[in-house]
């Protein structure tokens, strides 16, 4: 990725967070880029296009952050919510979410971001798919609710969900 589509990336990450994703558009994306619009269209398409790359680069920015699994399964690991927020930002991630309700692509390429978080939370603690599945469900409510509510007690409830699953019988 060149520098000016980096830019892009950045002011649409900016304009997202700032505005929301009812007042972020094209235009307004491209002033929090510091560039003109019509580059938005040239190197990404469209703005559905670049908040996929926007996606991209924050499911990028959570693999680097997570250690890989191995070995037995660690159900001490440190906070997992880290695996569904980028610098402990939960609005861009509710963000996404409500754009997903407006376009099928960006639904998609939201979907394949839970599922590679749910495989990693299986591998990681051992859990079966649908523990992974549940497990990656609490800590999305988890964020929401957080934002609603600031009290809301996030880590002790996924622990809790956590420590409920039995590790699966040995074969």
């Amino acid at each position: 990725m060149n520098e000016t589509e980096q830019k892009i990336v950045t002011g649409a990450r900016a304009c997202l967070l700032a505005e929301g994703h009812t007042r972020t558009s094209v235009k307004r994306i491209a002033e929090y880029a510091g560039v003109n619009h019509g580059l938005i269209h040239h190197y990404f398409g469209s703005k559905e296009q670049l908040i996929i790359e926007l996606i991209e680069q924050f499911q990028c920015a959570i693999k680097t952050r997570m250690p890989a699994p191995h070995g037995a399964p660690d159900r001490s690991f440190p906070p997992v919510w880290h695996l569904f927020r980028e610098d402990s930002n939960d609005r861009l991630l509710l963000e996404f979410l409500a754009l997903a309700t407006e376009s099928p692509r960006i639904a998609e390429k939201l979907r394949e971001v839970v599922q590679s978080r749910r495989s990693y939370l299986q591998a990681m603690f051992g859990l079966t798919p649908e523990q992974s599945a549940t497990l990656a469900s609490v800590i999305i409510g988890s964020l929401i609710h957080q934002q609603l509510d600031a009290d809301f007690p996030m880590e002790t409830v996924v622990r809790q969900v956590l420590d409920s699953f039995q590790p699966p019988a040995s074969a």
